[in-house]
């Protein structure tokens, strides 16, 4: 009876806690304590859009002709809710029909309050248009960045603040008439404009409504996509709470600039759901908030702590401010010594405090209610200020918790993920070194990597985790599994605050990932990267974004991170640009196909079969038009896809390039899109700060244009060297450090540069490396095979197969499928053969080096034979 007693008071105690504080115990998780209720819900239907919503909500058509929405301070001027509804409509036709502002086209709005704010945002919002707001006291250089950060269409500013927009060169509209009468301005659109009917516009509450721009937690001025569904959360929010504590009389005193999110979400937008009226100021001024409070009896402030500390140390001055019944206070905290003084002096007011950021569109609860269906469909996005949290929080547990320490070597077994680039800055910024693995690589294989790399530490996806079993390093999940005692990457971002950590003093001579590629040799060996590799790539990739992108273009990544490609491009070099990447976790042609249609994709570097399969694609119902370059590396193309790429998509730059592990994976690409078409079969020009040799075989010498031979390269790009490998970094890397490709070419008169054959031995297979050595020593474990040798088959759609000659022994009937199999059996699916031929002897040098061109050129006959 006492255990039962014991335990039931436990249980009491427990709920009363949760009940007064949120807190639940068991899952360490504080909850509102507040429930939408009595009529309030978020709304559910897809193509809703906020001024749909906003507009909804307005009084009925009775009480809106003397309803009174705004009154402009300054002036007196009054607009009742009915002539804002017109207005609306009729800048919304003037912008659609009169100026062609379509869906998704961004509007910058240059201005300090004015009545006609909240006009020009929903409007705006209205045709499926994308708002972005500006201070005014910005400088020319601010704004120009914002615009072009942006990709604004159209420029509506005040009429003294338009001279900040000339260099921009964006169209601009006026807010209001100036003496120019050529200007056009959106009170003249307002009045000329009859509301008339445009195509409807069909925005989805997951569209982009609005980029603010906030310092975040860094400073550093970024973009915030804010969706209309976080308008309309938090707008449903703000109709929830005026309806408990507000009346639609009320009147709301607004002086906070509409340019910031308080503004906008709040007085710009929120308060006309509600039926109340606003008090405008173009700008705050203490003795002019006095006096409209005085005059038109305001009873509602949000206001920031400067204001309500101005209100503690006013000393009267004969304004009556006995209609103050609610002061909000936001954008930072109150200390509790300000908040004593403030209700001393106005006993009779309720303050409240809240808190809030841009990120969550001006109020800390507005994505407690969407939580469960982020973590349960696509389409979760990460902002850049949530990206730089995860990369900190996960450092320190990294640091802290499991004692990662400079130059412990971390192993990455995971398909492309949400969380693979925090991993990896997370990895780099303790001074940890990264080593990838294909997660369709054996365990055998991932074994040897572990062992080889020197891995304190694996991070491993939960699907791939049995794999590293019998390497016996401690392994962390990168998400939750069923078993709740293995720890995830997820748990330690959610667990851990950004703490300091000892400064690593990492070099960027300093080594920062070990990459495995096949060589030149076919033998897997560990390519040393250094942070000044990452740092050159990357900054050659900002250059090079900065001359043919911008920081509003959508990538798409469907490249695998763990490859040099995927790693230095997406994992780590697109965050230096400002742009969005959509995330597959792994290449499917039909997905990539919807992934381009819904988010509107303008970029893709690709690989040889996607391009073909791009070619041979016969439609689908998929809008590809956002398109508008496609990189191409891996493997050349040749000169008749290209051609059949461009006739299919004229308006897309196809842009090959060509590059390396040991090169940090880049070398060469074409700049321009007139360039690419004009060299054809070329792979482009040297990317700043490399230069090149092409090396006679027999000779030595350099050769020049229109000569061919081995290719040499020389960048601060190129790698360390081999881990653990002083012969094959000597064979790869001479003295002076230049990087000897092992690729046939020349380059022409031009600069461009032709790849005409591998002598390589590597097989490159859909993107993949296959190293025949690797395959020719399993062939040759075969009881009955004597010996064996792997070439590449040119393939039209993987590019290239690896295809065995082998020799039988005597007396055997081994036949091709059985080969196929026993190779299949211990080979990650890439590296499986797919063509086996019979021969009496491997053709061999006389030093005994298989002559792999013989049996080439001995396929390439037997296939044409069969033409």
């Amino acid at each position: 009876m006492d255990t039962f007693e014991e335990t039931h008071a436990s249980q009491s105690r427990k709920a009363s806690q949760r009940k007064r504080s949120g807190f639940d115990s068991q899952s360490g998780i504080y909850h509102s304590l507040e429930q939408l209720g009595n009529g309030h819900k978020f709304p559910t239907e897809a193509y809703l859009d906020t001024a749909t919503f906003v507009l909804s909500r307005f009084p009925k058509v009775d009480q809106a002709d003397s309803k009174v929405a705004l009154i402009d301070f300054a002036t007196g001027h009054r607009v009742t809710y009915s002539q804002l509804r017109r207005s609306i409509y009729s800048l919304a036709t003037g912008l659609y029909h009169g100026l062609g502002v379509r869906q998704g086209d961004v509007v910058f709005v240059l201005s300090p309050n004015s009545i006609l704010y909240p006009t020009i945002c929903l409007a705006v919002f209205l045709i499926g248009g994308v708002l972005t707001t500006a201070n005014p006291l910005n400088t020319e250089s601010e704004i120009k960045k914002q615009v072009s950060d942006s990709g604004a269409k159209l420029a509506i500013a005040a009429p003294g603040e338009v001279h900040k927009l000339v260099k921009t060169k964006v169209p601009t509209l006026l807010t209001s008439r100036n003496e120019d009468e050529d200007d056009l301005s959106v009170e003249e659109l307002i009045e000329c404009c009859e509301p008339m009917e445009f195509p409807e516009t069909r925005s989805t509450q997951s569209d982009m409504a609005a980029i603010l721009y906030s310092s975040g937690t860094t400073g550093v001025s970024k973009g915030v996509i804010l969706t209309h569904a976080n308008f309309i959360s938090i707008m449903t929010l703000l109709i929830w709470s005026t309806d408990r504590h507000s009346a639609s009389n009320d009147v709301f005193l607004c002086f906070l600039p509409m340019f910031h999110i308080y503004g906008l979400a709040f007085f710009a937008l929120g308060l006309f759901c509600t039926g109340c009226t606003t008090v405008l100021m173009t700008r705050f001024d203490f003795k002019g908030m006095l006096e409209a409070i005085h005059t038109h009896k305001v009873n509602n402030i949000p206001a920031v702590p400067p204001v309500i500390l101005s209100l503690v140390k006013h000393n009267g001055g004969g304004y009556d401010l006995s209609s103050l019944r609610r002061v909000g206070s936001g954008a930072a905290p109150l200390s509790k010594e300000l908040v004593d003084r403030f209700r001393a002096k106005f006993p009779w007011v309720a303050l409240r405090p809240g808190y809030g950021l841009t990120e969550s569109c001006g109020a800390a609860t507005v994505f407690l209610t969407n939580e469960e269906a982020k973590a349960h469909k696509a389409g979760h996005r990460v902002t850049y200020s949530q990206l730089r949290r995860s990369i900190y929080s996960l450092a320190t547990g990294l640091y802290h918790g499991l004692g990662v320490r400079q130059g412990d070597v971390v192993f990455v077994l995971s398909p492309n993920s949400i969380l693979y680039p925090t991993i990896c800055l997370a990895v780099f910024l303790i001074g940890g070194v990264l080593t990838t693995a294909n997660p369709l690589n054996t365990e055998s294989e991932i074994k040897t990597q572990v062992s080889d790399s020197g891995a304190k530490l694996a991070i491993a996806a939960p699907g791939e985790v049995h794999k590293l079993v019998k390497t016996k390093v401690p392994t962390l999940l990168t998400s939750r599994n069923e078993n709740e005692d293995d720890l995830s990457v997820e748990e330690l971002i959610e667990c851990c605050e950004p703490m300091e950590f000892p400064e690593t003093r990492s070099t960027q001579s300093d080594m920062a990932a070990i990459l495995y590629s096949s060589g030149t040799t076919g033998v897997s060996k560990g390519v040393i990267l250094t942070h000044a590799n990452f740092i050159s790539i990357m900054t050659l990739l900002i250059w090079s974004t900065d001359r043919h992108s911008a920081s509003n273009d959508i990538f798409l990544c469907f490249l695998p991170m763990f490859h040099i490609y995927g790693l230095a491009f997406f994992a780590l070099g697109l965050f230096c640009t400002g742009c969005t990447t959509v995330l597959m976790t792994r290449f499917d042609f039909k997905g990539m196909l919807e992934a381009i249609h819904t988010h509107k994709v303008n970029n893709i570097p690709a690989v040889p079969p996607v391009i073909l399969s791009l070619v041979k694609h016969n439609g689908g119902g998929y809008d590809l038009s956002s398109l508008r370059r496609v990189g191409s590396g891996a493997a050349p193309l040749s000169k008749e896809l290209v051609d059949r790429f461009r006739a299919k998509f004229p308006w897309v730059a196809l842009r090959p390039g060509y590059g390396l592990t040991e090169s940090c994976g880049a070398a060469t690409v074409f700049l321009t899109n007139e360039e690419a078409k004009a060299h054809k079969a070329g792979s482009g020009t040297l990317l700043p700060t490399f230069c090149a040799r092409v090396v006679d075989f027999e000779t030595g010498l350099s050769m020049p244009p229109n000569r061919e031979g081995e290719l040499w390269l020389k960048s601060p790009t190129v790698m360390k060297g081999y881990l653990g490998n002083e012969a094959a970094t000597a064979a790869t890397i001479d003295s002076d450090g230049w990087l000897r490709t092992g690729d046939l070419c020349y380059f022409d008169e031009n600069g461009v540069l032709y790849i005409v054959d591998r002598i390589k031995e590597l097989i490159k297979h859909n993107g993949y490396q296959v190293a025949p050595a690797e395959l020719e020593a399993i062939l040759l474990g075969h009881p009955q095979i004597l010996d064996a040798a792997v070439i590449p088959l040119q393939d039209e759609e993987a590019g290239e197969i690896p295809m065995a000659y082998v020799v039988r022994a005597s007396g055997s009937q081994l036949g091709e499928d059985e080969v196929i199999q026993f190779v299949a059996s211990q080979v990650a699916p890439f590296k499986k053969v797919k063509k086996v031929a019979f021969i009496n002897a491997i053709p061999k040098s006389a030093a005994g080096k298989i002559l792999r061109k013989d049996l080439v050129a001995q396929s390439k006959q037997q296939v044409q034979s069969k033409l």
